[in-house]
């Protein structure tokens, strides 16, 4: 834990130092004073705030559409058996193996191309394109978690399958999305 943060305190100890004090070495674990000029001084250099909530833009839609395409993916790998199953699955990871690099050149061109490059939709596909294949093993093993007894019990009781899966699998299965969504976001 102290690995993780130690360094998370002393950049919190950073920010919360006077400017003048940012220079000085040795530097004191414990600061002999606080103020928020550093954090100011940040905050209000030209762009931060700016790119500050492009980049929170970028986390919802890469959120959104990671959940909206992977959800349904990993359900129909944990509840349907279909010919290639399992080398749809080999294919979701291998999508990890290449190196970004490989992938920058095509991908630029292909961007410009459609015009998405320098744009907060470009840069939320392309973060999608790779939290994709993480959201869909993460929520087909969620979905494998639900017995599919429980699905067919409520449609036996009335409902029909997708009635059944909000009202039986989906509240069962929220704490995974809510994992998959949280690993998504980071």
């Amino acid at each position: 834990a102290l690995f993780i943060l130690a360094p998370i305190y002393l950049i919190a100890v950073s920010a919360f130092t006077p400017r003048d004090d940012a220079f000085v070495y040795p530097k004191s674990v414990v600061p002999d004073a606080v103020s928020i000029d550093t954090i100011l001084f940040f905050l209000n250099a030209s762009g931060v705030i700016d790119a500050f909530w492009r980049s929170v833009w970028v986390a919802i839609i890469t959120l959104a559409l990671s959940l909206a395409i992977g959800a349904p993916a990993g359900y129909a790998i944990a509840r349907y058996a279909f010919r290639g199953r399992q080398t749809y699955r080999l294919m979701i990871l291998s999508t990890r193996a290449f190196p970004i690099v490989i992938l920058a050149i095509p991908l630029a061109v292909t961007y410009r191309g459609w015009g998405i490059d320098d744009t907060i939709i470009g840069v939320a596909l392309m973060h999608t394109a790779l939290a994709l294949p993480f959201t869909v093993l993460i929520t087909s093993s969620v979905f494998v978690s639900v017995p599919r007894e429980l699905e067919e019990a409520a449609q036996t009781l009335g409902c029909n399958p997708i009635q059944a899966f909000l009202r039986v699998s989906m509240p069962l299965a929220l704490p995974g999305l809510a994992a998959a969504a949280i690993f998504t976001w980071v």
